[in-house]
This record gives structure tokens, sequence and C-alpha cells, in this order.
């Protein structure tokens, strides 16, 4: 045997499993990257200012995801026994868990953006105090389901008048 081969590093799966890992997570930021901010651009029912491929809230999100997901993951590694506790389930619990950090850190992103646009709108001296300023995209359901809430006002007010009698 060969001295040298004492010195080199053996290719190992573990190594092969960390090259792997990263140019998964590499790809994957860069997947969200992508996706992210048009989802935030199309997802609410409001017409934007304007797009932006990348936003702060979609940002943050994605920091906040990733930062999230491997504190999670040492977590689970490390410290949670819920292959003890759950047994075959464990894996369905701890994925779920996880799907709602992930939600969480996007609603932040989604929830942080919302609030800079409401800034943005307060130093334009845009009455949003309490409430976004921007016109819907599609206001046919709201006119729908407004017309229908006044039906049913109306209905009420003559069962009231009519003392539930038929008339």
């Amino acid at each position: 045997m060969p001295l040298l081969d004492h010195f080199r590093p053996p290719l190992s799966r573990f190594h092969l499993w960390h090259a792997f890992h990263n140019a998964w997570a590499t790809y994957l930021s860069a997947d969200l990257n992508s996706l992210l901010p048009p989802g935030y651009y199309a997802a609410p029912n409001v017409q934007q200012p304007k797009f932006r491929w990348i936003s702060v809230g979609a940002a943050v999100a994605i920091l906040v995801w990733i930062s999230a997901s491997a504190l999670f993951g040492f977590y689970v590694a490390n410290f949670g026994s819920y292959n003890k506790t759950y047994g075959a389930l464990a894996g369905v619990i701890v994925f779920l868990l996880w799907l709602w950090i992930t939600n969480l850190a996007l609603l932040f992103g989604a929830e942080l953006d919302a609030e800079l646009e409401r800034g943005r709108q307060l130093q334009a001296g845009i009455a949003a105090e309490r409430d976004l300023q921007l016109p819907p995209r599609d206001d046919r359901v709201s006119k729908k389901n407004e017309a229908k809430e006044q039906g049913d006002v109306e209905r009420g007010r003559r069962l009231r008048r009519s003392h539930g009698k038929d008339s």
C-alpha cells in the first residue's frame, strides 16, 4: 500500500453527500429567488404599482427560510426524539413542521412588503394609516358578494317587519 494513500482524504459517501447538498441548496435558493417575487406580485388581489424581480420582503423571506430550515434541521438531528415518540410517522410530522416554518417565513416576507408599500403611501400623503390603498385587480366577486349581502339584509328587514308572518 503506497504511503500517499494514508494522507489522501477518502471519497466517501459523506463527501459526496456534501457536494450534492451544496449543489441542491444553490439550485433551490436560485429557484426560490425566481418563484417568490412573481408570487408576491400575483397573489394579492391588488394592482401593484410595479413589478420587482427581487423585493425586500422576498429577500428577507428567503434568508429567514434558509436560516429557519437550517436551525430546524439541526434541532431535529440533535435534540428531537420524533422517531422514538411517533415511530414511522415521525418523517411526516417533521415534514409538516418544516412546511409550517416555511409558511411562516413566506408570510413574514409578504407582510414586510405590504408594510413597506404602506409606508410609501403614507410618505406620499395617501391616507393609508389602517389599510393599503391599492385598487383591486378584479372586483367582480367582491361586488357579487356585496349584492348578495344586501339582498340578505333586505330579506331580514322584511322578516322583522312582518314579525315572522308570511305575507
